[in-house]
């Protein structure tokens, strides 16, 4: 007993030759899309896809090597990009505690039985009723031209109302697509199944916590403190400006979520294969 809690922690620390070879690809590619992002028309779209590689980061490498990982690769796209003079604590938090995050929810997926069963569900239910809410009160206040304000994405930062409802229908049919997987599940024991419907729970839950309910705070620490000197400028204060970016950030959610839903799904199958097959099993035999 105590000779396996000593190899676990010693692996939680320790690279392997596939974790180095894996790591290597996730920072040349995080490096390439912050190329693209910048550069490039690509950063028209204003889409963040490094969520989904510190996502892969937690999942794949665990809580202490994704998290460093994370961490390692948000601050080299500051310098390639040439904004680490813009480095703020509030912002560079974030990748270390999505892999954080992802590895916890994994972990509990993979060992807790209720947990798989219940968390996906409680997650995407209340992220679908909190975004019908704010779309509900910021229909109350729209101006004249019944226009709602988004976080730009594609270029665009301004949405019809029946583009918004088309979008929001287009959330409950990803709830009604989780209940129909669900169904399939049950009738077939696949567990891929719950590999989908893990991914689309921890898409929304990163952006809940991250876009939703910390952005908006990091965002306003952010404006103060790059335009405090200007002269005229005034400070932006949670109580005025938090309610505002979140409800931005939650209504391009209903955009950006079955985006990351759908590339998530297709990167974490090859990475849940090689994770069992050089991480798992070469485990198994130690002990």
């Amino acid at each position: 007993m105590k000779e396996q809690i000593n190899s676990k922690i010693k692996n939680t620390f320790k690279l392997t030759t596939m974790e180095i070879a894996v790591s290597g690809f996730f920072i040349a590619m995080i490096l390439i899309l912050s190329v693209f992002t910048k550069y490039t028309a690509f950063r028209l779209l204003n889409l963040n896809f490094k969520y989904l590689f510190f996502i892969l980061f937690g999942f794949f490498l665990g809580w202490f090597k994704g998290a460093v990982l994370a961490f390692i690769a948000d601050t080299l796209t500051l310098m390639i990009s040439g904004s680490i003079g813009y480095w703020m604590w509030e912002f560079s938090i974030i990748p270390p505690m999505i892999s954080l995050a992802s590895s916890m929810y994994f972990y509990l997926v993979r060992n807790v039985k209720w947990f798989s069963y219940i968390a996906p569900n409680v997650i995407v239910l209340l992220a679908f009723f909190m975004s019908l809410l704010v779309i509900i009160l910021q229909s109350k206040g729209l101006k004249e031209d019944g226009l709602f304000t988004i976080s730009r994405t594609f270029g665009i930062n301004k949405l019809s109302s029946g583009i918004v409802i088309g979008l929001s229908i287009l959330f409950f049919g990803l709830i009604i697509l989780l209940s129909v997987f669900w169904i399939i599940y049950f009738k077939t024991r696949n567990k891929r199944i719950i590999l989908y419907i893990s991914a689309f729970a921890i898409v929304v839950l990163v952006i809940v916590i991250f876009r939703w309910i910390w952005h908006p705070i990091a965002y306003i620490n952010y404006l103060n403190y790059v335009n405090n000197s200007k002269p005229g400028y005034a400070l932006r204060t949670y109580g005025d400006f938090y309610y505002f970016w979140m409800a931005n950030n939650i209504l391009k959610s209903l955009i950006t979520i079955p985006i990351y839903t759908s590339l998530l799904i297709m990167l974490i199958q090859p990475f849940e294969y090689l994770r069992n097959r050089y991480l798992v099993e070469p485990l198994l035999y130690q002990y």
